[in-house]
C-alpha cells in the first residue's frame, strides 16, 4: 500500500511540475521582454517572441547562433570581455545594449544575465531578460542635448541660504568653471558663494518676494567663476509646491548675459556720448524719417528756427525749408542714400526770418526703416561775411588792377604767383600766360636774372630795395618789398615796377633847363659886358665914314663895322637865348614879318635857293616880340641854307590852324586853342633820327668849327616856348626837314604894323637931350652921334650926376637917354626920379641884359638893347619923341 501510496504522491508531484513548467513556458513566451537562454559557450538555445519582435530575427534564424549577431559595434571589446567575466564568475550582469536589428537599425536595451546553475552548482548556460528601452534612451538623449544646448545651466535646488543644488546640468561647468559632482550637495562649493557679496542679499531677497507669492522670479547679479572671472548672469525659476503646499525645491535656468550687459553697456555709452556729440555740436543735427518727418533733433538745431525741442519733433521739413516745395523735399527725402549729398539752402524760422544753411546728409536703415541724418549749419553769417570779402577782394582787385605800377607777387625763386593788369601790359601776356614763370623771363626778355635788380639784396637785408632799370629805350623804377612768415624767414617779395621815362625825360628836361638856365646866366653877363664894348664901335664907325676920304681908310672901316655887326648879332642871340621871353608884347601880324623876311632872303641867300612864301587869308595876330618872333624864323631859314649846299627849295608857310585837346595831349607843352602856324620847310640833307632829340641843346651843332655858333635852334626853341608855344619838327635823311612854330593866336586883337627901315630919321633942331651911361666911351660915342644929327646934349657919368643936371637943367631937357645897369643907382629908380621932377620928359632905357619887366612902357618910352647902331638911336629918339608928345601924360608930380 505503502508502495502503491508513494507512487501516487511521485505521480502527483510529476504532474505540478509539469503544470507549473507549463505555466512558466506560458509567461516566458507571453513576456514583453525578450529572454535568450544559452548553452555555457553562449550558443542561443531559446528566444521567445517577443526577441523576436524586438529584433526582428526569428528563432529559427538564431537558435544555435551566438548573440554577436547583435553587435553594433557601439561597444569595445572591453565591454564584452568585462559582461562575460561577471558571468562566467557566476554573478549577474545588469546594463546596457546598444544592439543591431536584423534590418540593420539601432535600438537600445537594459539587460540582465544570471548563469543557470544545475543541483551541483555548476553554470550549464546563461538566461539574459531584455527590455527594449530606445525609446526612453531616445527622450533622455533629447532632453540632454535640450539641457545641453541651454545658453545656461538648468537646475534644482533647495531654498535656503547656500542655494545647494541637487541637480545641475552640465552646462554648469562652462558658467562657472566647477563639474556638476562640486556643485552638487555642496560637496566642493556651495552656489551661494559664487554670488558676488554686494548681490547676495538682493538674489534671496527677489526668490523669497516670489516663493511667497507662488510666481516666477527674475533677477540679475554678478558671479564670480573658478577662476576668478566676474560674470553677468541672469536667472528665471519658480518654487516647486508638494500637493500639501509645501516648497519642495525651486527648479530654473541660469544664464550667462556677460557679454549682453557689456553690449548693453558700450551701447548705453555710445547713446550718452552721441547724445552728448549732439547736444555739444555747434552745428543743428535733425534726423528724419523716409518720410520727411522729424524724429529726433539736438537743441542747436531748434535754437536755430526758433521753436522748442519738443515743438521741433512736431515738424516736418517742409515745414521750415523755404527754397523747395513739399513734394521736391518728399522726392528728395525718398532718393537720398548713403553716400550722402552736400548742398545750401534756406530755413525759415518760428518767426518767419529767414536763415542761409548747409546741410549735410545721409541716409541709413534700421531693419526696413530708413533714417536721414542732417547736420546743418547756419551760414548766414559766414554768408554775409563771405559777400563783404567778396566784395572787398573786388574792390582791392580793381584798385590792384587799376594802378598804374605793375605789381608782381613772387616766390623765393621768383617765380611769379600773381600780378594785376598793369603787369600784363607790361609783359604783353594774359595771367595764365605768365604764371609760375620767372620774373626776368617776362619782364625783361632775359634768360637769367637782370644785373642790378634789387630782388638779392631786399631777400638778405630783408628790408625794401629798389633800383632804376633801363630796359630797351624805357626807364622802370623797380621796388621789392620782402614777404616774410611767421618766423621772419624770407618767403617771397612783391616787385612794383614802374614806368619812369617821363620822369626821367623831364629830370633830363629840368638838368637841361639848369643847364640853359646856368648858361643863360653865364650869357647874359658876357653879352652885358660885350654890348658895352661893341655899343661904342656900331656908332662910332658912321663917324668915322663921314670924317675919312681916304678909300683904303674907308675900307677899314667898313671891316671895323662889319666885324662888329657880326659880333652884336652873336650878342644879341646870345641875349635872346639868356632872356628866353619877350621883350615887349604887342599883337602883330606874322605875315608882314614873314614878308620882310623873304625881301631879305631874295638879297642875300644864293640864287640856286629858291625861296617862296604862302600866307593864310585873314592870318590871326598874335601877341608876341616882333624882334624875337623874327629872329625865329630868320634863324630857321639860315640852318635852311646851310642844309642846301648845292641849291634847293625853301617855303615859309603861315596858317591858322585850330589845336583839340588829344592832339596837345600827344604834343606834350601845347594847350587846345587857336595857333598860328609858321612852317620853314627845306629840301636839304636832313637831320639825322639820332640828333633829333639833341638838336635844341645849347651850342650843339654839326656844322664845321668857325661856321656855327649851336645856339641858333636853342634860340628859336625859347623864343617859341617864352611865348606859350610849342615846335614841331619832321626830318628825312635826303629829303628835308620841316619846322613848324605854333604861336597861341590873339584873334580879338588888333596887329600893330611893324617897320623894319634903314633910312636915317629928320635931323634934330637943337632939343636937348641928358645921356646917362657909367661907361665913358659909350657916353662920348652917343654925345657925337646925337650932335651930328643936330641935337644938344650934355651928359652924366654916375646916377647922382645925372639927377642933378636933370633937376638943373628941368626946364630944358627935351629927352633923356638912361643906362639901366647903372653902379650907384638903378637905372628904374632913376629914370622914376625923373619922372617925379618932370613927366613930361620921353625917357630911352639902354641896357646890355634885359628883363621884360625891369622897366614898364609909363616909365620909359622906349628901350634900346646894346649893342645898337647910330640909326636906331636916332630912329628910336625921333619915334619917342613923336609919340611922348601924342601920349597925355600927368602933371608933375
Amino acid at each position: 500500500m505503502e508502495s502503491n501510496g508513494g507512487n501516487k504522491n511521485h505521480t502527483r508531484m510529476s504532474n505540478g511540475a509539469r503544470l507549473n513548467l507549463h505555466v512558466l513556458e506560458a509567461a516566458i513566451e507571453q513576456a514583453g521582454e525578450a529572454i535568450v537562454v544559452t548553452d555555457v559557450q553562449g550558443t542561443i538555445q531559446y528566444v521567445n517572441p517577443a526577441f523576436e519582435r524586438i529584433t526582428g530575427y526569428s528563432r529559427t534564424e538564431v537558435l544555435g547562433k551566438n548573440p554577436r549577431i547583435l553587435k553594433s559595434g557601439v561597444h569595445s571589446l572591453e565591454f564584452y570581455k568585462g559582461l562575460w567575466d561577471t558571468i562566467t564568475s557566476g554573478k549577474i550582469w545588469t546594463g546596457y545594449f546598444v544592439n543591431r536589428k536584423k534590418d540593420g537599425s539601432l535600438y537600445y536595451e537594459q539587460a540582465t544575465i544570471a548563469p543557470i546553475k544545475d543541483e551541483a552548482n555548476q553554470i550549464t548556460g546563461f538566461v539574459a531578460i531584455k527590455e527594449d528601452v530606445t525609446a526612453f534612451e531616445e527622450s533622455r538623449r533629447r532632453f540632454t542635448t535640450l539641457l545641453s544646448n541651454l545658453p545656461g545651466m538648468v537646475y534644482r535646488c533647495r531654498n535656503d541660504k547656500e542655494w545647494t543644488m541637487e541637480f545641475v546640468s552640465e552646462s554648469v561647468f562652462e558658467l562657472t568653471g566647477y563639474t556638476p559632482a562640486e556643485i552638487i550637495n555642496n560637496a566642493r562649493v556651495s552656489y551661494s558663494s559664487l554670488i558676488l557679496e554686494e548681490d547676495r542679499q538682493m538674489v534671496w531677497e527677489t526668490v523669497q518676494r516670489a516663493v511667497w507669492a507662488r510666481s516666477a522670479f527674475q533677477c540679475i547679479y554678478r558671479i564670480r567663476t573658478a577662476d576668478g572671472q566676474i560674470k553677468w548672469v541672469f536667472e528665471h525659476g519658480c518654487g516647486v509646491f508638494a500637493p500639501t503646499g509645501e516648497l519642495v525645491a525651486l527648479e530654473g535656468y541660469i544664464m550667462d548675459i556677460t557679454d549682453y550687459k557689456r553690449a548693453q553697456s558700450a551701447f548705453e555709452e555710445e547713446a550718452i556720448r552721441r547724445r552728448l556729440l549732439m547736444e555739444g555740436s555747434r552745428d543743428g543735427i535733425v534726423i528724419l524719417d523716409g518720410d520727411g518727418k522729424v524724429v529726433e533733433a539736438n537743441r542747436r538745431f531748434a535754437e536755430m528756427l526758433g521753436y522748442t525741442l519738443e515743438e521741433v519733433l512736431s515738424l516736418y521739413v517742409w515745414d521750415f525749408d523755404a527754397v523747395w516745395s513739399k513734394e521736391e523735399l518728399a522726392n528728395r527725402a525718398r532718393t537720398v542714400g548713403p553716400e550722402g549729398e552736400s548742398f545750401v539752402t534756406r530755413h525759415r524760422r518760428k518767426d518767419g526770418t529767414l536763415i542761409d544753411v548747409e546741410v549735410n546728409t545721409n541716409a541709413v536703415w534700421i531693419g526696413d526703416r530708413k533714417y536721414i541724418l542732417c547736420i546743418c549749419r547756419d551760414i548766414t553769417e559766414k554768408k554775409r561775411v563771405l559777400e563783404e570779402l567778396e566784395r572787398l577782394a573786388s574792390e582791392w582787385q580793381i584798385t590792384f588792377d587799376a594802378t598804374k605800377d605793375a605789381i608782381i607777387l613772387m616766390d623765393v625763386k621768383r617765380r611769379i604767383l600773381r600780378y594785376n593788369k598793369a603787369a600784363e601790359l607790361l609783359c604783353k601776356s594774359s595771367a595764365n600766360g605768365i604764371t609760375g614763370r620767372h620774373c626776368w623771363e617776362v619782364v625783361h626778355g632775359c634768360a637769367e636774372p637782370v644785373r642790378g635788380c634789387p630782388f638779392e639784396r631786399a631777400r638778405e637785408a630783408k628790408l625794401r630795395q629798389s633800383a632804376e632799370l633801363l630796359v630797351g629805350d624805357s626807364w622802370y623804377e623797380i621796388i621789392v618789398d620782402p614777404v616774410l612768415d611767421g618766423r621772419g624767414e624770407f618767403v617771397g617779395a612783391v616787385e612794383i615796377i614802374s614806368d619812369i621815362s617821363e620822369r626821367k625825360r623831364l629830370e633830363a628836361q629840368l638838368l637841361r633847363a639848369q643847364r640853359l638856365e646856368a648858361l643863360g646866366a653865364l650869357a647874359a653877363g658876357i653879352a652885358h659886358d660885350l654890348n658895352n664894348v661893341l655899343t661904342p664901335i656900331l656908332m662910332a664907325a658912321p663917324l668915322l665914314k663921314d670924317a675919312i676920304s681916304n678909300p683904303e681908310l674907308l675900307g677899314l672901316v667898313e671891316t671895323i663895322q662889319s666885324c662888329a655887326e657880326r659880333g652884336a648879332g652873336v650878342v644879341k642871340q646870345l641875349l635872346t637865348f639868356a632872356r628866353g621871353r619877350p621883350n615887349v608884347l604887342a599883337p602883330i601880324n606874322v605875315t608882314y614879318l614873314v614878308k620882310d623876311i623873304y625881301m631879305l632872303l631874295k638879297e642875300t641867300f644864293p640864287r640856286n635857293i629858291q625861296t617862296e612864301v604862302v600866307c593864310s587869308n585873314d592870318v590871326w595876330p598874335i601877341k608876341a616880340d616882333a624882334s624875337q618872333v623874327h629872329q625865329a624864323i630868320l634863324n630857321l631859314c639860315v640852318n635852311a641854307r646851310d642844309a642846301m649846299p648845292n641849291g634847293g627849295k625853301l617855303r615859309i608857310e603861315v596858317a591858322n590852324e585850330q589845336i583839340d585837346e588829344m592832339f596837345a595831349a600827344s604834343v606834350g607843352r601845347a594847350k587846345a586853342g587857336n595857333y598860328v602856324r609858321i612852317g620853314v620847310i627845306d629840301t636839304g640833307v636832313g637831320i639825322p633820327p639820332e640828333n633829333l632829340e639833341k638838336i635844341f641843346d645849347p651850342f650843339f651843332t654839326t656844322k664845321e668849327p668857325g661856321k656855327g655858333t649851336g645856339l641858333g635852334l636853342a634860340i628859336v626853341q625859347k623864343v617859341v616856348h617864352g611865348h606859350g608855344g610849342f615846335v614841331l619838327v619832321r626830318s628825312k635823311m635826303g629829303e628835308g626837314t620841316q619846322f613848324d612854330l605854333y604861336f597861341p593866336a590873339s584873334p580879338s586883337e588888333v596887329p600893330t604894323l611893324v617897320h623894319y627901315t634903314r633910312s636915317l630919321p629928320p635931323r634934330g633942331r637943337g632939343e636937348l637931350v641928358l645921356v646917362v651911361d657909367d661907361e665913358v666911351e659909350i657916353l662920348d660915342v652917343i654925345r657925337r652921334v646925337l650932335e651930328n644929327h643936330g641935337y644938344s646934349v650934355i651928359v652924366a657919368n654916375t646916377g647922382a650926376e645925372a639927377v642933378m643936371q636933370f633937376i638943373n637943367h628941368k626946364d630944358e631937357i627935351t629927352g633923356a637917354i638912361v643906362d639901366l645897369m647903372m653902379t650907384d643907382i638903378e637905372g628904374k629908380a632913376l629914370i622914376s626920379s625923373f619922372r617925379k621932377v618932370n613927366p613930361q620928359v620921353p625917357v630911352i632905357a639902354i641896357t646890355g641884359l634885359l628883363d621884360s619887366g625891369s622897366v614898364s612902357q609909363e616909365h620909359a618910352a622906349a628901350i634900346l638893347v646894346k649893342p645898337f647902331s647910330a640909326t636906331e638911336l636916332l630912329i628910336t629918339l625921333h619915334r619917342s619923341f613923336i609919340e611922348w608928345i601924342r601920349t597925355p601924360r600927368p602933371s608933375r608930380e
